[in-house]
């Protein structure tokens, strides 16, 4: 009769596992295998400070300009192997976008401002050349606050603040002088129709029907009134997209760029099926079909 090996004491048998052969360290022994350690870097310039180190990362920051700032963001972030500056770059834009979409931004004082430069300022008061001249300024300060209004009404912001953004353009209401300069600078209408590129169909339509004061029009019959009025002096034409989707959603081109999206979807799937279907096997036997 065979007699048994003797049992291994513990100190082998830990042995044993610990030189076990691992194909994911190249056949080398566990306890011999180490991954190797990360690059490390250092400045290749000297620090012009009277000890030669750096000084504290946030006051090098605050030295730095904005675009040399974003230059080593993008830099690192491209770069940095364990993407967790790419992870943590994420979760600051998405805790941003939240944070845009979660207020409603008030633009009531850019409108105030470009109503008084328009109706009570001194421009009002200048007749004949003069009030030409002054309507440069006059320009310049409605154009302002135009946009100042598209840095804000970005995207990323909520319905609200688009909202009243369009309310505010529409509510610049232009004397003459001014008018004949928006010939050749549209700044307003390219606004409006950004900030409503911006929105969702269901989000364009909520918004023309909007009514800012009890009794007086919704946004879409103020809005015509602002194109049918620029009609007369040359202007403001492009406003004819903002009429269009804020009673519809979309225009005529939009809808048949999705209905021909929506047939090449249709398509596709009508030419694949047959292929994946004649890729299947047949009665248990893989069959291979050509397809003339």
């Amino acid at each position: 009769m065979a007699m048994a090996p003797p049992a291994k004491r513990r100190h082998e048998e830990e042995a044993d596992i610990a030189y076990a052969q691992d194909s994911n360290n190249n056949g080398y022994p566990t306890a011999l295998y180490a991954p190797p350690p990360p690059p490390t870097y250092y400045p290749s310039l000297p620090c012009p400070t009277p000890t030669g180190q750096p000084p504290p990362i946030a006051d090098m920051i605050s030295l730095l300009r904005e675009q040399d700032l974003h230059d080593l963001l993008t830099q690192i972030v491209q770069t940095e192997p364990s993407h967790f500056a790419h992870a943590l770059l994420t979760d600051t834009y998405t805790t941003h976008i939240l944070a845009q979409r979660a207020k409603v931004i008030d633009f009531d004082h850019y409108s105030k401002s470009a109503w008084y430069t328009l109706n009570k300022s001194h421009y009002t008061k200048l007749s004949g050349s003069k009030q030409y001249d002054a309507s440069w300024d006059a320009m310049a300060e409605v154009t302002g606050c135009i946009h100042a209004i598209a840095e804000r009404a970005t995207p990323e912001t909520s319905y609200g603040t688009k909202l009243n953004a369009l309310e505010t353009l529409r509510g610049d209401c232009l004397t003459s002088e001014v008018r004949k300069q928006f010939a050749s600078d549209h700044c307003l209408e390219d606004t409006v129709n950004s900030i409503l590129e911006g929105m969702t169909v269901e989000e364009r339509i909520q918004a023309g029907q909007n009514i800012s004061e009890i009794g007086k029009p919704n946004l879409l019959e103020k809005m015509r009134w602002v194109h049918n009025d620029g009609d007369g002096y040359c202007i403001f034409e492009e406003i004819g997209y903002a009429v269009e989707v804020l009673e519809f959603g979309e225009t005529e081109e939009e809808q048949d760029g999705e209905e021909e999206e929506n047939e090449e979807e249709d398509y596709s799937l009508v030419v694949l099926n047959p292929i994946i279907a004649a890729a299947q096997p047949l009665n248990g036997l893989n069959h291979v079909i050509t397809i003339d």
